[in-house]
């Protein structure tokens, strides 16, 4: 820190240590004095800013560290608030867990019933009877007719689904296609299986159902031929539900995706229909 000395002591050191002084002397020495006292108030005023400054600073730093104290604690309150209720939760899992057990088993149960009864229904459509089941497995081999659904390969299950469909026996073809997709779902028709499983729950008018089936043969499967069809379709179903913008938005990328197919020109027309 800069001392300043008193005004006498530097008096003392100007002043001639003999003889006396003139007037000229005199009035300089006091413009010497005045000119030093002013540097002085100058200098003392900085210092009095230059500090009120850091108090200003150190005040500000301090509100900034009390507000951020201030948060810390309130996230501290909210995460332990919500590991509170994340344990509860987890507690009331496990007892239901521990408790469902036994209805876990049983819908398992009534799962497998409901698979056979599923079988039993198609075989039935298809004409098959009990002594059609029971005959020798040379005599079975022999006739393609005579094979139970299970045993059929995946191109003939598939076109026994579609018939099913095209006579409007919606159960046993959504029987069908449902049992096509949890035995062959790699197969090159599970595209189409996936894509007429949405038809059957269009034709039923569930559109909610049928548009959730539309979207997983675009996203499941990009590459398949039933793409352009389900975005047309989905469109339709949209439309049915009364939901305008969202039909649009359907045919409006089934033309822009694919617009040298036949479903881009009849999404076209519905577009046309919609915006007059």
């Amino acid at each position: 820190m800069r001392r300043y000395l008193p005004v006498f002591i530097i008096l003392v050191f100007l002043l001639p240590m003999t003889g006396c002084a003139t007037r000229s002397q005199v009035w300089d020495l006091e413009e010497r004095v005045e000119r030093l006292s002013e540097e002085n108030e100058r200098l003392r005023q900085t210092l009095l800013s230059e500090g009120g400054g850091v108090m200003a600073q150190q005040d500000e730093l301090g509100s900034e560290l009390s507000r951020f104290a201030a948060t810390q604690s309130a996230e501290l309150y909210e995460m332990r608030t919500e590991i509170r209720r994340l344990s509860g939760g987890i507690e009331e899992i496990e007892y239901k867990l521990e408790q469902n057990v036994g209805g876990l088993k049983s819908d398992f149960a009534k799962e497998l019933a409901g698979y056979d009864r599923r079988l039993s229904r198609l075989e039935t459509y298809l004409g098959l009877d009990a002594s059609e089941e029971a005959q020798a497995p040379e005599e079975a081999a022999s006739s393609d007719e005579n094979r139970a659904p299970e045993e059929m390969e995946a191109e003939e299950l598939y076109r026994a689904s579609r018939k099913l469909f095209d006579e409007g026996k919606y159960d046993a073809a959504l029987d069908g296609f449902s049992m096509f997709l949890e035995r062959f779902p790699d197969s090159s028709l599970a595209d189409n299986s996936r894509f007429w499983l949405g038809e059957i729950y269009f034709a039923e008018e569930w559109y909610e159902k049928a548009i959730v089936e539309y979207q997983k043969v675009i996203d499941d499967y990009p590459d398949g031929n039933k793409v352009p069809a389900a975005y047309l379709k989905q469109g339709m179903a949209f439309s049915k539900l009364g939901e305008k913008s969202n039909a649009l938005y359907i045919f409006k990328e089934l033309v822009r995706k694919f617009p040298d197919q036949n479903e881009a020109d009849i999404a076209k027309s519905k577009i046309a229909e919609m915006e007059r």
